[in-house]
């Protein structure tokens, strides 16, 4: 690596703590970056905080929202040119490929297939032993991958959410950043089904194929939802900064807080 480019690691945030989750990032791949801008937000079972650049240049992430990354671990680059971060990200991908498949890796039939269903590289999971279903869903979980089969969704079922509404604001980090009511607005207009008195929170953007909040229900700041369904009743409430992977259908009932 040249020394022209520094890596940006995980801290450890408490005495205990090995992992955090990158709750969100504050800028994007190609920002001009200074000395104490904020570059992301960490959180973990005790506190949330921001990890601040320590020097100037251009930035590439290397880890994306909803990942639980190790103390330790570089999750992005910064560097003066940002074609030399490129090419050092692609370098990096090419040796890490290059391990993974040298690596004996036992896994039963069962987890092989999950694995294939579910999009996870078996070489990415620790294991002293055999690899098990368990193994697999809990290395979904960890990299924000659904860990279970999709529901299908009826024809004319209402709250589908128009499907390259959602690719664009996956694509687009500002989107979350939008107040609230045009966050409603525009997911109103794509399909969602959304009442009277919703609140989406700041940096949140739902991302469901099928997505139904009932009137006076919310979403705190912060939080992420990737999930097929994501139904909530009447006045049910979601805090800040949650993580929701799977399917949620109503919250179990109406003024449910979580």
């Amino acid at each position: 690596m040249s020394e022209a480019i520094h890596e940006v690691i995980i801290p450890r945030i408490g005495v205990n703590d090995e992992t955090a989750r990158l709750v969100a990032w504050e800028v994007k791949d190609g920002d001009e970056i200074s000395v104490g801008m904020c570059l992301c937000v960490l959180e973990t079972t005790k506190a949330a905080v921001d990890l601040d650049a320590e020097l100037e240049g251009v930035i590439l992430t290397l880890a994306e929202e909803g990942d639980e990354v190790r103390v330790g671990e570089t999750v992005a680059l910064i560097g003066p040119d940002f074609t030399q971060l490129a090419k050092e990200k692609e370098q990096r991908s090419a040796a890490q490929q290059a391990r993974r498949e040298t690596k004996d890796v036992r896994a039963t039939k069962k987890a092989t297939a999950l694995a294939d269903e579910l999009g996870v590289d078996l070489s990415t999971i620790d294991s002293d032993g055999i690899i098990r279903e368990e193994d697999v869903r809990r290395a979904a979980g960890k990299k924000g991958l659904r860990t279970s089969a999709p529901e299908p969704v009826m024809p004319g079922e209402p709250g589908v959410l128009d499907e390259e509404f959602l690719h664009r604001i996956e694509a687009d980090p500002s989107f979350a950043a939008l107040d609230s009511d045009t966050k409603i607005f525009l997911y109103r207009k794509f399909g969602a089904v959304i009442g009277e008195d919703v609140t989406i929170g700041r940096g949140t953007a739902p991302l469901c194929r099928v997505l139904k909040l009932g009137d006076g229900s919310g979403l705190g700041d912060g939080s992420v939802v990737r999930a097929d369904r994501f139904e909530l009743g009447i006045g049910s409430i979601i805090g800040a900064r949650a993580k929701i992977l799977e399917a949620i259908r109503n919250c179990t009932g109406d003024q449910v807080h979580v």
